[in-house]
């Protein structure tokens, strides 16, 4: 009910058109979305020199040169620009957050924490749900799974293994973790 997806074929190319529209019974305005030229080559269209592949994976981006790879990467993302997400959810809730990387599976995933006014920029984490709670925090570099887990506003923290800085609490900063557990049992800073 209300969405629709065009196939239109010719000697030049293939190109793929949809709506996302979920309101029934509604006019249906169709967009071209993807293109396979003669050559072979696949590439989005309509997109701002992004690329996305994966059920959902950048259906509200307005912003450019951002790359989602995964089931509902990077899926609200709007103006947010010059962002990477690889893995199912990863910066699935970042609106206009701009040039953050997110690898793994939920790696920055509250990014933005579905509230559009929030951001998260220059940012990086690896691993599967690393830096997952992320919602307005700058400039973290996170590697391994569920490091940092627990950052939501803080910036400027460097947790590199399994679980580093993970009770570091929600908006601690400049703080620098290496190794498995490291800073995990910590107390936040009164």
């Amino acid at each position: 009910a209300g969405k629709a997806s065009v196939i239109e074929l010719s000697q030049e190319d293939i190109r793929f058109y949809g709506s996302t529209s979920g309101v029934p019974n509604a006019a249906i305005s169709l967009k071209e979305r993807m293109r396979i030229n003669a050559e072979g080559n696949i590439y989005s269209v309509n997109s701002y020199y992004s690329t996305f592949f994966g059920n959902k994976a950048g259906s509200n981006s307005t912003g450019e040169h951002n790359s989602a790879f995964g089931y509902e990467s990077l899926e609200n993302i709007t103006t947010g620009s010059r962002n990477t997400a690889v893995g199912a959810f990863a910066l699935e809730r970042s609106y206009v957050g701009d040039k953050n990387t997110a690898v793994g599976y939920g790696a920055m995933y509250a990014s933005g924490s579905a509230n559009p006014a929030d951001v998260a920029s220059n940012n990086t984490a690896i691993g599967n749900l690393a830096g997952s709670n992320i919602t307005t925090g700058d400039r973290n570099s996170i590697l391994g799974s569920s490091a940092g887990s627990t950052i939501e506003t803080g910036e400027l923290n460097t947790y590199v293994g399994m679980y580093s800085g993970g009770n570091t609490g929600v908006a601690t900063s400049y703080n620098v973790a290496l190794g498995y557990h490291s800073l995990r049992y910590a107390n936040a800073p009164q």
